[in-house]
């Protein structure tokens, strides 16, 4: 239903990139996403969207197609189902190796 949140974490690893991930973010709330920041995060990483609920699927997969839209590169999407961390439904995050 149009009345859950939309959350999105992002997270990218080239400074020298930061507007482009900025671009990004707008493109979400856009959408009507919360995009609350984008955090310089270092190390390497796949380009990959997670999500925490099942039922976010699809959500993820909307996500990734706006990040496919934006950097022009195929984002993976990874279901992290853990009954340890019990994150909320419409929660995601977005990883970007920008380098």
């Amino acid at each position: 239903s149009s009345f859950n949140k939309k959350i999105c974490y992002i997270q990218y690893n080239d400074s020298t990139a930061e507007e482009k991930i900025r671009s990004f973010q707008t493109a979400l709330k856009s959408k009507q996403w919360i995009a609350p920041g984008i955090d310089y995060v270092e190390g390497t990483y796949n380009n990959i969207v997670k999500y925490f609920n099942a039922e976010d699927e699809q959500l993820a997969q909307k996500c990734a197609a706006l990040a496919k839209a934006t950097f022009n590169i195929d984002f993976k999407i990874v279901p992290i189902l853990s009954s340890k961390y019990k994150v909320p439904n419409g929660q995601l995050e977005v990883w970007i190796n920008v380098k």
